[in-house]
């Protein structure tokens, strides 16, 4: 299998690797294919980083959102933070066809349906239990924050097939997801969230690779944060039960992520040498503490 791999940071590669060679260079979208490192006429498999996570302040299109009527159950606080893109729409079964007429009058083009409630004028809320509650809270999560990314994956997916067709290349497009695994690029259009953390896995893969390891931590800081990332049997450590993005619960199918501050540093440190005890540390910080050692293999 000959790879061509595109690192994309938001809207501009920064990174391209292939089998037979490396070529480090920033450039836009429109020229990153100039200068291939290898014979585009090789290639049977593109494989791209791209965070579409990174794309939600950009977001433009019109969402409509139509909630089930529920009685005192409430949508999660992801409307808040995306009221200008999602319209509310909370109705009885009876006035789906109406309220989707309003939708279409309204020029919103993306709809998503709360599918996960009975439709029955007898049911209360207060008789599912809590954590199944939160189970369906956190599958409208997903399913909102795919609603509002997917046409920003299709127009990509669009226009990096475009370009690569362009110079003969057909081969298929896959993306590094944040459980660390590959996905085509039909399921990125479906499912673009599933690229949220898939920079923190490319850093596993890509130290896992260069020391040659197969279990250790990574410790990394931006700004006045640490980050703390697992790799454990040559697969980055997921989440157990949920992950949080922009503080709402999605499914755990991402990478498991640790922050703290530098005042937590040696405590935190000390429950993960606790659990993980033979795991070696990798540091990437941009200022050292005294008591830091590198661990370089």
């Amino acid at each position: 299998m000959r790879q061509l791999g595109i690192v994309y940071q938001k809207d501009k590669v920064v990174f391209q690797y292939a089998e037979n060679g490396t070529v480090f260079f920033s450039s836009n979208s429109d020229s990153f294919l100039q200068n291939l490192p290898i014979d585009e006429k090789n290639i049977d498999t593109v494989i791209v980083l791209k965070d579409f996570t990174e794309e939600l302040s950009q977001v433009n299109n019109r969402v409509g959102y139509i909630k089930l009527k529920t009685d005192d159950l409430t949508l999660s606080g992801l409307l808040k933070e995306y009221s200008s893109f999602i319209k509310i729409h909370l109705i009885d079964k009876d006035m789906i066809n109406e309220v989707l007429r309003n939708l279409k009058e309204q020029n919103i083009f993306d709809v998503a349906v709360n599918g996960f409630f009975k439709i029955d004028k007898s049911w209360n809320v207060l008789d599912l239990d809590p954590y199944e509650i939160r189970n369906k809270l956190v599958r409208e999560n997903y399913i909102l924050f795919n609603l509002l990314l997917t046409n920003t994956a299709k127009k990509f997916i669009s226009q990096l097939r475009s370009k690569l067709s362009k110079i003969k290349i057909q081969a298929p497009i896959y993306f590094l997801m944040g459980s660390g695994y590959l996905t085509d690029s039909e399921n990125i259009i479906k499912y673009p969230i599933l690229t949220w953390r898939s920079r923190e896995v490319f850093r596993l893969l890509s130290y896992s690779y260069f020391y040659h390891l197969d279990d250790f931590i990574l410790i990394r800081k931006e700004g006045e944060k640490f980050i703390m990332t697992l790799m454990k049997d040559s697969v980055p450590v997921t989440n157990k039960n949920y992950s949080r993005f922009k503080g709402y619960e999605l499914p755990p199918w991402f990478v498991k992520t640790m922050q703290f501050n530098i005042d937590d540093y040696d405590n935190t440190l000390r429950y993960f040498k606790r659990r993980y005890p033979d795991l070696p540390i990798i540091y990437e910080l941009d200022i050292k503490k005294s008591e830091i050692e590198y661990n370089r293999y």
